[in-house]
């Protein structure tokens, strides 16, 4: 509502149709995803350099891209993104814990997706003093947004709808990390959130890729910390889609969930 943009009602309707009706994630609207049952998957193409997703609609009754976003070293605006104004994604470089400034970092893996500080993931509208709301913009796809966080977030709504399905695929951890309902990107109805890991400013280096996968929200929690999903796949099972223990500063994986 917009009372409390966090809190989102869930009145799941299953749509009748196996595909979506487009394959441009700019024209995707509420009710091209409503009229596709849960499960659906299809590939998306981004017309911000013609990268293609795929992107389903998940247990949560929502529409949700199933790999990470990789966009970096570009100039967005309010025709192709998630933004009132236009903003620049910067080209892939490491960095240290400066806030207030963009930072991204791809190492080409398709896979794991590039990692950005929250300044960066939410279009200059994450800055260092926002506290306990949402920033208003991100650098997701237009008709696309990053997910609200904390306990009635929407990474905890997914969760909650499915969460029988998250697993550690034990021996495998590397290559495929932690999945909802599927084994990879391309699985029907599957999230799958690879370990892409983080990219730790503190010494500028990315850590923890194979091993644990940090996915930022939209919503802060105080002025130095934003809510997360988090996993470690050192702790089978250690799962916290409302986490709000890390930096603004650090550089994390981002996923879009449509509007």
């Amino acid at each position: 509502t917009a009372a409390n943009p966090n809190l989102t009602l869930y009145a799941v309707w299953d749509g009748t149709s196996t595909s979506f009706s487009t394959s441009s994630m700019q024209a995707m609207t509420p009710a091209i995803c409503a009229a596709v049952k849960v499960g659906t998957s299809h590939s998306m193409t981004d017309s911000r350099g013609s990268t293609s997703y795929t992107v389903a609609r998940l247990s949560d009754g929502r529409c949700w891209m199933t790999q990470n976003l990789r966009i970096i070293n570009r100039t967005i605006t309010s025709t192709d993104s998630d933004v009132s104004t236009s903003f620049t994604i910067p080209a892939s470089a490491l960095w240290t814990d400066e806030l207030d400034m963009p930072h991204a970092y791809y190492n080409n893996n398709t896979t794991y997706g590039a990692y950005y500080n929250w300044y960066t993931a939410t279009a200059g509208t994450g800055t260092q003093n926002l506290a306990d709301s949402d920033a208003t913009s991100s650098i997701c796809p237009k008709g696309w947004r990053l997910p609200t966080g904390g306990g009635s977030g929407e990474f905890q709504a997914l969760y909650n709808r499915g969460k029988s399905g998250w697993i550690l695929n034990n021996g495998v951890i590397g290559l495929n990390g932690y999945w909802l309902g599927g084994t990879s990107s391309t699985t029907p109805g599957a999230a799958f959130f690879p370990a892409a890991g983080v990219v730790n400013s503190l010494n500028s280096t990315l850590v923890g890729d194979s091993n644990h996968g940090d996915y930022w929200s939209r919503t802060a929690y105080g002025t130095s910390y934003v809510y997360r999903l988090y996993f470690d796949g050192n702790n089978d099972g250690n799962i916290d889609p409302a986490s709000a223990s890390y930096y603004k500063y650090d550089g994390y994986s981002v996923r879009c969930i449509a509007r």
